[in-house]
């Protein structure tokens, strides 16, 4: 039987802290998260899955529970209990023929990462979790104390730092950036960033920089439009963030945003546990015809079946088994009706919470003939986007088939709608007789 031992996963310099467990269950999360937070108030380190402790043997995973992992699922149940967010990573690895899985968390930029609730006899609110020879407890005094004597030392010396440039570039040529309030002022004025794009502000490095021989420049992003004679007010076009995450694919898409760099966000589909995520409204945004993006998606060098499952989905359309709306079940009964309801655009929240399976069923029913996207993406966005983090796993997979089947009909191959325009304008609602079997 192989073994693992800490050095062979962490390197033999033996700062980054390993933990071995035998299985993976979706429902200890938590329990994960007080190991993660250790971690990340530590050095950092790994949690690896299927391997035996005592003695440390590759016994491989029992179920498929690590592989089908949602992280945007898991990142937000891991926010529910601690602050600030854990930066985690997860991958399966194979050792001796057998498959096991992996969860990294760096250590933490900020510290010290806190509990935010309690959790059975797992979490303690207010307790903060930190590493020693080998197992996670409540910190001690001493190791508190190091923590906050480190971050003093932290601000101390970004002040340095800050202070050192400013004598550097000229106290009148400096400009403070206010992230509270988008204001940019210095001596010679001051201009606004709308506090939409705040939380997106990406400083990049073309070429590189020097500190002689021209003039600062700070380069913004994206249009620009005078709003004032001493302000300056971004249009309101998504920047590609850092990582595209699958929520951010579908936020955009039901709030039908432009978007910077389109393919980007195709290509970020790539690296999502499932291919079924909207991608031709973004092909639409990029001017990309069918052919010219499996040429692109194929330069994409991922691992897994999610590219291969992206491409097939383009070319040929999504293959989504949709329950009939004729039938005399009950839930036959309540699909139809939310049918008939968001064809009418008289579906509302409440409803959705209470039926969310048939409601999902229901939208994969529509077509840009006779629904209402205006109506169904605002639906989806209001309600069912809110939810995403505590859906299960199968609300999760209905939630996006039904986005998909939106972002299909609509601007697919077949659709006609144009992203940026005011969605829904020529698809009026109608009526229609119920019972009839669509397939």
């Amino acid at each position: 039987m192989d073994r693992l031992t800490e050095t062979s996963v962490a390197g033999a310099d033996g700062d980054v802290s390993v933990e071995f467990k035998l299985s993976f269950n979706k429902s200890g999360i938590p329990e994960y998260g007080r190991t993660l937070a250790g971690f990340a108030n530590a050095q950092g380190g790994y949690i690896l899955f299927g391997v035996r402790n005592e003695p440390r043997e590759v016994v491989g995973m029992e179920n498929d529970q690590f592989f089908t992992l949602d992280p945007t699922i898991t990142t937000n149940n891991l926010n529910e209990y601690f602050e600030p967010a854990l930066a985690w990573h997860h991958h399966d690895i194979e050792a001796g023929g057998k498959k096991i899985g992996l969860i990294y968390v760096g250590e933490a930029i900020h510290k010290p990462v806190i509990c935010r609730r309690n959790k059975d006899k797992d979490l303690r609110e207010g307790a903060i979790y930190d590493r020693y020879q080998g197992r996670t407890q409540e910190i001690r005094p001493a190791e508190l104390r190091a923590i906050m004597d480190a971050e003093r030392k932290k601000i101390h010396d970004q002040w340095l730092h800050a202070l050192s440039k400013i004598a550097t570039v000229g106290v009148s040529q400096v400009g403070i950036l206010d992230l509270s309030t988008g204001e940019v002022s210095g001596t010679n004025g001051s201009f606004y960033i709308s506090e939409e794009l705040l939380p997106k502000l990406q400083f990049i490095q073309e070429g590189r920089f020097v500190e002689s021989g021209g003039d600062p420049a700070l380069k913004l992003i994206g249009d620009l439009q005078p709003v004032g004679a001493a302000a300056v007010k971004p249009v309101q076009i998504m920047q590609v963030p850092t990582a595209i995450s699958g929520v951010d694919l579908i936020r955009n898409f039901l709030q039908q945003r432009k978007v910077a760099e389109p393919m980007q966000w195709v290509r970020a589909i790539c690296n999502e546990q499932s291919a079924n995520f909207p991608v031709h409204y973004f092909l639409t945004q990029a001017g990309k015809t069918v052919e010219e993006a499996i040429a692109e998606i194929n330069e994409v060098i991922v691992r897994g079946k999610v590219k291969e499952r992206l491409l097939r989905a383009i070319k040929d359309g999504r293959q989504d088994k949709r329950p009939k709306l004729d039938g005399e079940s009950e839930k036959a009964a309540i699909r139809r009706d939310m049918f008939d309801r968001l064809r009418a655009g008289t579906l509302t929240h409440d409803d959705v919470k209470k039926n969310f399976d048939r409601a999902m069923e229901a939208v994969l029913h529509l077509d840009s003939k006779t629904g209402n996207l205006e109506f169904v993406a605002g639906l989806l966005n209001e309600v069912v986007l809110k939810l995403y983090g505590n859906l299960n796993g199968n609300q999760a997979t209905r939630f996006r088939s039904a986005v998909c089947h939106l972002d299909e009909e609509w601007f697919g191959p077949k659709g006609t709608q144009v992203p940026g325009q005011a969605i829904g304008s020529s698809t009026a609602a109608m009526p229609m007789h119920v019972g009839l079997p669509l397939e």
